[in-house]
């Protein structure tokens, strides 16, 4: 009876170790990052501890954790891995874009781990640079970023320059240019971008450029499964004061993305807020002098250029503005409306208003790509909020999206 007893204890002992370590396994399974490489797959869905090789990100960077504000610093590089473990509200105070103090790209991965990142204030003035200029919560991104939940961000960048002869501004709530990935990711607030650049030399050639979206200024790379409810507003203004100066002046504006091109890929996407893009070109001079303006705006993306846009749909007012005098004397000036930019299988709701000279989606032989497959065609916002028309029609996946009939589709494992 002894040693069926001693037997009986150690069986037990052996179970619950057997137990214990499955546990362990479980847990480290569960918290790590499953096929973070790849578009789509960067989703850390339990991350109850910081997994081996990233670093934890919190609001007080207490213990072990960085705030998010070294990420970019000499020991946490651009290129390192970064997992949210806290709500981080920085409550309206100032916030330099990661990556902006050494004008870097990020390039290694960031995951928002179900938490947000609330009340992040960047108003950031440039002079005189002739360089371009890049905003967001990231400076420019080629690497991947995942599950960030960016709440009331409000966002402005400016510039001033004179004696340049061209100049470029990217602006976006997450990045101002991407060219890497970035999914289950959405912003909510204000971003706004304004650009003054003038010339006094003679014959001079004068171009400005604003590119401002909701999640990203410029896409060159992948933006899927996210979404933006932000107030988007891109001005643009060229001054020429000299003989034979011509003053171009280009804003691009869109719900999402300012400018879609290159290999950008937008797919399974929203955007609901209102849009303004603002061209203003001005010659003052007394010979030969010319003024053109050139404003694009959309409700998803203000500008698709052979680009893919698809699965996706605008709900937002867009507004393009355009103005351009020579001596005083209105001139040419061009306002192209877009509801998505190229797109395939795509929806906005048809609330758009334009001063100016419109282009319609699907139009050819103008400065917006449109291929021949694209469709872009009205839904009601009924539709839009339901899982069977959202499903059925763009194709969604339930298991990452959550529907609610009085409220457009909301992302699982989200904060909100």
């Amino acid at each position: 009876m002894r040693y069926f007893r001693k037997g009986k204890l150690m069986i037990s002992l052996l179970m619950l170790f057997l137990l214990a370590s499955f546990g362990v396994t479980f847990a480290f399974w569960a918290s790590s990052v499953q096929g973070s490489s790849q578009v789509g797959d960067g989703v850390l869905e339990i991350g109850v501890w910081v997994p081996s090789g990233y670093i934890g990100v919190t609001a007080d960077g207490a213990g072990d954790m960085i705030t998010l504000d070294e990420i970019g610093t000499a020991l946490y590089p651009l290129s390192g891995n970064y997992i949210q473990m806290s709500d981080i509200d920085w409550n309206n105070q100032a916030f330099t874009p990661i990556g902006l103090s050494t004008s870097g790209v990020f390039s290694g991965e960031f995951h928002g781990n179900g938490f947000s990142i609330s009340n992040i204030n960047i108003n950031i003035t440039h002079t005189n640079t002739g360089t371009t200029s890049y905003a967001g919560l990231f400076y420019r991104n080629s690497g991947l970023i995942s599950r960030v939940s960016l709440i009331n961000a409000n966002l402005t960048l400016t510039k001033t320059a004179t004696g340049v002869s061209a100049d470029d501004l990217r602006l976006g709530g997450i990045v101002g240019e991407n060219t890497g990935s970035i999914v289950y990711s959405y912003v909510s607030g204000s971003v706004s971008g304004i650009m003054d650049i003038s010339t006094t030399a003679n014959g001079q050639t004068l171009n400005t450029y604003t590119f401002v979206g909701g999640i990203a200024g410029i896409n060159l790379g992948n933006i899927h499964n996210s979404y933006s409810n932000s107030t988007i507003s891109s001005i643009a203004n060229s001054i020429a004061t000299t003989n034979n100066s011509s003053a171009y002046a280009h804003a691009y504006a869109g719900g999402l993305v300012g400018q879609n091109e290159g290999t950008g890929s937008i797919l399974n996407t929203y955007a609901t807020g209102n849009v303004t893009s603002e061209a203003k070109a001005d010659n003052t001079g007394n010979r030969k002098q010319q003024a053109y303006a050139f404003s694009y705006a959309g409700g998803l993306v203000g500008n698709n250029d052979t680009a893919t846009v698809s699965n996706s749909f605008s709900t937002g007012t867009v507004q393009a503005r355009t103005q351009t005098t020579v001596n005083g004397q209105a001139t040419r000036y061009f306002g192209y409306i877009n509801g998505l930019g190229t797109s395939s299988s795509s929806y906005r709701l048809d609330t758009q208003s334009i001063s100016g000279f419109v282009i319609t989606p699907g139009a050819t032989g103008t400065a917006i790509q449109n291929t021949t497959d694209s469709t872009v065609t009205s839904a009601t916002q009924t539709n839009l909020r339901l899982e069977s028309f959202v499903t059925a029609n763009l194709l969604w996946s339930a298991n990452d999206w959550m529907f609610d009939p009085t409220y457009y589709p909301r992302l699982k494992r989200n904060k909100y």
